[in-house]
């Protein structure tokens, strides 16, 4: 056990939320000119400082004097063992500093066929991590000083301080996605346990319970999501944490509100400071600062490189296709950073190009669903 107690009266409850980390341990690749172009062609993530990155926020959990660390899986780039044990080390040690952490597996975390190591300008398959692995690993930052926990997953229901509970639901561990029937049985339990003690319940998920744009439906929400939510509703869960998607994001409804953390090593290193204070709940957007320009550049350059290859057979003049590309990049990070008043970048000439030349590609519709829900 490595928590330090630390004084908690007459304060409001403070915790650091983050997600998908995708650490890969610098052990397991070399910075080779292949590494670096499937960095580049992936999906933006800076992966090559993913130590110092999740030190920083760490440190910065330890400096907020944070209750906890709420981290909503995918801890790992594809699950490999030593990626894994050098983050339950760096876990440890914040942990006694004071600070708890709780976490969920993420689908990157378990049973990862992908797991691999990079050198030599190839990959070769790594130790995978298995569920069993991961349940005895990370309960530390887990299970182990729950007040219940599934014997079927990594789900639990932990104690934040007195008045506030967490529910993490794991929906990875053999799961595929979808939280099973007998943990949904098993939660039902233990939210009436807190429904008669007149506690509060946060949710805790890697996927979505909502869909954070007409986008990120499928694939993104957890399977059962529906069926979750009646149960949150149910036990009056108004608020739940979930990454998944890595866009900084939130989304209300009349029952529920989520807050989608980005991942940590993508574009503007963004994170969430949430206080729990009678009965009500803040969140706030941070960004890190460890790697932030180098994150956001790596972001942009992979986004217009998917960019320019949706464009470059259709005949658009260099000039105006890098116009186009360039005012993509720079939108979608200003997106996935939830930026405000994002309908200003319609004022743009560039979005006059891609409504002149772009209108029947992905990228267009995409762009729109920004501007859509920035109206709304």
């Amino acid at each position: 056990m490595f928590w330090k107690k630390r004084k908690t009266e007459n304060r409001p409850l403070k915790l650091v939320v983050t997600s998908d980390w995708h650490h890969l341990s610098p052990s397991m690749y070399d910075m080779d000119e292949e590494f670096r172009r499937m960095l580049i062609q992936g999906d933006g993530k800076l992966t090559e400082y993913s130590t110092e990155i999740i030190q920083g926020i760490l440190d910065e959990a330890v400096r907020e004097k944070a209750d906890a660390i709420l981290m909503c899986g995918d801890l790992t780039y594809d699950g490999d063992a030593v990626s894994l044990l050098e983050l339950k080390r760096m876990l440890e040690e914040v942990q006694k500093k004071g600070v708890k952490v709780f976490l969920i597996p993420g689908n990157h975390d378990t049973d990862n066929g992908f797991a691999c190591a990079y050198r030599n300008g190839t990959s070769e398959k790594a130790q995978m991590v298995s569920h069993a692995m991961f349940m005895e690993e990370m309960k530390e930052s887990g299970y182990a000083h729950a007040v219940s926990h599934d014997k079927n997953s990594f789900s639990y229901m932990q104690a934040l301080n007195e008045k506030v509970w967490l529910l993490a639901l794991d929906a990875n561990a053999g799961a595929y996605g979808m939280v099973r029937e007998s943990t949904m049985q098993w939660a039902e339990k233990v939210l009436a346990k807190a429904k008669r003690k007149g506690v509060m319940v946060l949710g805790m998920t890697h996927q979505n319970l909502l869909a954070q744009s007409q986008f990120m439906g499928d694939g993104f929400t957890v399977r059962n999501a529906p069926e979750i939510r009646n149960v949150f509703e149910k036990y009056d869960i108004r608020v739940n944490f979930s990454g998944h998607a890595h866009l900084q994001h939130h989304v209300c409804t009349d029952a529920l509100t989520e807050y989608c953390t980005g991942s940590l090593t993508v574009n503007k290193e963004c994170y969430g400071i949430v206080t729990v204070e009678n009965n009500g709940v803040k969140y706030e957007t941070k960004h890190l600062h460890v790697h932030e320009e180098q994150a956001r550049k790596r972001f942009m350059d992979t986004v217009f490189f998917q960019v320019r290859h949706t464009l470059e057979d259709k005949g658009i003049p260099e000039d105006i296709m890098k116009e186009m590309t360039d005012y993509a990049a720079r939108v979608n990070s200003a997106y996935f950073a939830e930026e405000d008043h994002l309908g200003k970048y319609r004022e743009e000439e560039a979005w006059r190009l891609w409504q002149m030349y772009g209108q029947e590609s992905f990228w267009y519709a995409y762009m729109c669903s920004f501007f859509s829900e920035a109206d709304t």
